[in-house]
């Protein structure tokens, strides 16, 4: 579900990191009208805090997600 990450801090950048192997799992910020293709290996830097978004669902495998403020 749509969200912002009310526990970081409020000016940093988080890491987002994916493995496994998996299909789908796109992060949709809707502030920004963009769709970032979550691919396992991907690090994504996000000022979470400040920007609501979702993880679309995943499929075809394992996902295993990590953050890191």
């Amino acid at each position: 579900p749509l969200h912002p990450d009310s526990t970081d801090p409020p000016t940093a950048w988080v890491a987002l990191v994916t493995l496994g192997k998996f299909k789908g799992g796109s992060l949709f910020i809707p502030r920004l009208n963009l769709v970032l293709y979550y691919k396992p290996g991907t690090i994504i830097f996000l000022h979470g805090h400040i920007l609501p978004h979702e993880v679309w669902a995943f499929h075809d495998g394992q996902r295993v997600s990590y953050m890191d403020r």
